[in-house]
């Protein structure tokens, strides 16, 4: 099998396991805004075996994200005219950035689920607070790879044009929504307009995906 197809496998298989990571998580019900301390130390204490389940995938899906980006790029044309190629190697650099920034946020996660019950409510509620922190900047690594992988598809071909331009008002509206993080922390209410660009970046990654998987052989293959 090709590189790119292999990539293209992998780019599903990171679409399926998110998906499945978020619903896991959604359905423990996580605490947003203003929480107190005993709150979170309730709410890990009570969903640490659900939890632990983002543990088992995220290594998989650190695998999967860094093989479709490099698939992609593969795949773009060479010249440099195009800047495919360069745009495709911004996308990789994001992609790994994202994995390097989620870890973070899984690893806070497991500490607190580790600590369960135990956890001092001051000590949970700090790192809970960094936690989501990190979640929120990590849109600008996000930004960065569906930019670039979007732009080195348009360029290049590989998904196709309206998902390719759906992927940059995704990485737009990506950027914004991480821009106006610190008003969000700062006590005001931000729509969750940052999940429209998550569900464009899902969308372009699916595409590219099958797309990676079916389409022809890349002569660099």
């Amino acid at each position: 099998m090709s590189f790119s197809r292999i990539a293209g496998v992998a780019g599903l298989a990171f679409v399926v396991l998110v998906v499945a990571g978020n619903v896991v998580v959604g359905s423990t019900s996580p605490p947003m805004g203003s929480v107190t301390g005993p709150e979170i130390v309730s709410y890990y204490a009570a969903n640490a075996a659900t939890l632990r389940v983002m543990g088992y995938l995220a290594p998989v899906i650190w695998i999967t994200l860094p093989l479709f980006a490099l698939g992609l790029r593969v795949r773009v044309g060479g010249g440099e005219q195009s800047g495919a190629r360069a745009w495709a190697t911004l996308g990789v650099a994001g992609a790994i950035m994202q994995n390097a920034i989620f870890s973070t946020v899984i690893a806070s996660a497991l500490v607190l689920t580790s600590l369960g019950a135990e956890a001092q409510p001051d000590l949970a509620l700090s790192i809970w607070r960094w936690q989501r922190a990190a979640f929120g900047l990590n849109g600008t690594s996000l930004v960065l790879a569906l930019g670039g992988m979007s732009l080195a598809s348009l360029r290049g071909g590989v998904a196709p044009r309206w998902v390719s331009i759906g992927g940059l008002v995704g990485a737009a509206i990506l950027l914004v929504s991480t821009a106006l993080l610190p008003i969000e922390f700062g006590g005001s209410t931000i729509p969750p307009f940052g999940l429209v660009g998550f569900l464009l970046w899902l969308l372009f990654i699916a595409v590219s995906g099958v797309r990676l998987v079916s389409g022809p052989r890349a002569a660099a293959d």
